[in-house]
């Protein structure tokens, strides 16, 4: 991935990454608040791996590392579905290693949905 290859000699910011990960990410941690309940415990679903759903998946797996997570809960937590379109042709892999995500769509259909407390 570029911002990677180039991080140490560049400084450089992708929006379409960075920017649409961190407003997805604090529009999550401000759910999570709201709802009284930790990231952590959360599941999350992206459909399109292109730029934007690669730095949605990143932010969302950091932060649950940084919430103690293990690589493997953090991956686990995570389901992705690329869908075919400009940025995404089947079977690519775009930008951020996608085995940072949980692929298995029949695993995430076994997810059921909770209801707050609050």
């Amino acid at each position: 991935m570029l911002l990677e290859r180039y991080s140490d000699r560049i400084l450089s910011f992708d929006d379409d990454i960075q920017g649409t990960g961190a407003v997805a990410l604090a529009a999550l941690m401000t759910a999570m608040r709201i709802k009284g309940q930790r990231f952590r415990d959360q599941r999350f679903a992206i459909t399109g791996m292109g730029q934007a759903g690669t730095g949605i998946a990143t932010n969302i797996r950091t932060m649950l590392l940084q919430e103690g997570a293990s690589e493997d809960e953090a991956r686990s937590r995570i389901s992705r579905r690329k869908m075919p379109g400009v940025a995404v042709t089947p079977g690519s892999t775009v930008g951020l290693s996608l085995s940072t995500t949980s692929s298995s769509v029949a695993g995430a259909s076994r997810w059921r949905a909770t209801t707050s407390s609050r």
